[in-house]
């Protein structure tokens, strides 16, 4: 049973994505069409300026938020979980509302706040990374949070009771032990920002489309098959990823 539903879900629609992309125009699997496929498509994709400014935004977009909020979500899980200040929990409460707010709310409310404020981040990157960054906030504390609940406090007070400082004990014993499950957490939420395209649509201006718009932009033009070579593409490099996040977590539980 579960393995008709990988098939159905999963595995003939990657492979319906796959065969596309090598057709010089959209039609039904056949044995013909097998014999016109090419990578016509996907070296398209590398020869389109467009698509090429929207793999980069991608990915400078996806590092940004990723690494801004491993470091924020960090700090913020040792303040619920090793903090002994008032608040923490509200904090952390605060931190997973984005759960309950779909995307494309996110992106209408900054662009009514944009337009309003006098910050320039209208028609820029700057907003898509405040959007991506409210996004991925909950997933971020989670992977944050675990990796803090793994160290034991006993290691933090064995440590000061040697001689070491706070600081010394967040170098060379905390980070140390939560590092793996943190660059898990980094991998998700690049993983994240990559596929973001609700908030990404109703934010995006001309030269700062990511690949999730320009996907979209290739539906609405009819170019299906480099539409499914982007597909293809991105597909691969998430599953990559997934594995990498996945191995990561698996090494921090260890």
């Amino acid at each position: 049973m579960v393995g008709a539903y990988l098939m159905v879900a999963c595995i003939l629609p990657l492979l319906i994505l796959v065969y596309v992309s090598t057709q010089p125009f959209y039609a039904a699997p056949s044995l013909d069409g097998l014999a016109r496929a090419n990578l016509d498509n996907y070296t398209a994709l590398f020869d389109s300026n467009a698509t090429l400014t929207a793999a980069r935004n991608s990915l400078v977009l996806g590092v940004g938020t990723a690494t801004a909020l491993t470091v924020t979500m960090a700090v913020v899980a040792w303040v619920v979980v090793r903090g002994r200040m008032r608040g923490r929990a509200p904090l952390d409460v605060l931190v997973s509302l984005p759960l309950a707010i779909p995307g494309l709310v996110v992106g209408a409310a900054l662009l009514v706040v944009s337009l309003r404020s006098p910050l320039p981040v209208y028609g820029t990157l700057w907003i898509l990374f405040l959007a991506y960054f409210i996004r991925s906030m909950p997933y971020a504390m989670r992977y944050a949070s675990a990796a803090m609940h793994q160290v034991g406090g006993e290691l933090e007070e064995a440590a000061r009771m040697s001689g070491a400082d706070r600081r010394q004990t967040l170098r060379r014993v905390t980070l140390p032990l939560v590092l793996p499950s943190l660059l898990a957490g980094w991998i998700y939420v690049f993983i994240l920002t990559l596929r973001e395209l609700s908030s990404s649509l109703l934010l995006y201006s001309p030269g700062t489309e990511v690949v999730p718009v320009r996907i979209w932009i290739l539906y609405d033009d009819g170019s299906f098959g480099q539409l499914a070579a982007l597909g293809v593409l991105l597909v691969l490099l998430i599953s990559v990823l997934g594995v990498a996040a996945y191995r990561l977590g698996a090494r921090a539980h260890a």
